[in-house]
């Protein structure tokens, strides 16, 4: 299991820092199922009257192409369902609340054996929402934030391998 620092770009508007918690294994095959819950407070637009954040969990799969005896090698692949939301601060919300969000992702890790059972993870993932979601404001052309149809992640955790 590690608990992980995230930083987005592309998700929400601007960057966006959040964290997660990730579990992957067994280690001892080729192969390890992945799973974990990420989230992304609000981040507000450039105009400050809105703001959207991100919470959702992974189901994955991890090849381990590489290993030493301390340093590893993962390439995950991974399906997220959860819930993009908006908070409106200056107007009247015509539709307000949580809305599905799900997308699939790919990330290459380097994971470190510290001490003992602890290790640290870096890595960068690529995400593509299935629904890009554009956030509008009544009139004519007016979106208050449209969420890219690629975006990305970096991550940087710490954690504890239980052999």
């Amino acid at each position: 299991m590690t608990a992980r620092a995230l930083l987005a770009a592309g998700i929400l508007p601007g960057a966006a820092v959040g964290a997660a918690l990730s579990a992957e294994g067994p280690d001892e095959l080729p192969f390890q199922g992945s799973a974990g819950i990420l989230y992304f407070p609000e981040v507000r637009t450039a105009t400050g009257d809105f703001a959207f954040g991100l919470t959702a969990g992974w189901l994955g799969a991890c090849a381990r192409p590489w290993a030493t005896g301390r340093v590893s090698l993962a390439i995950c692949g991974s399906l997220l369902l959860g819930a993009i939301h908006a908070v409106v601060y200056t107007l009247e919300p015509y539709h307000p609340g949580d809305q599905v969000w799900s997308g699939a992702s790919l990330s290459l890790g380097m994971r470190f054996r510290l001490v003992g059972p602890i290790v640290a993870e870096l890595g960068a993932e690529g995400l593509v929402p299935f629904q890009a979601w554009q956030f509008l404001i009544s009139g004519p052309n007016k979106t208050a934030f449209q969420e890219a149809s690629v975006a990305g992640f970096g991550f940087a955790g710490l954690g504890v391998s239980i052999p």
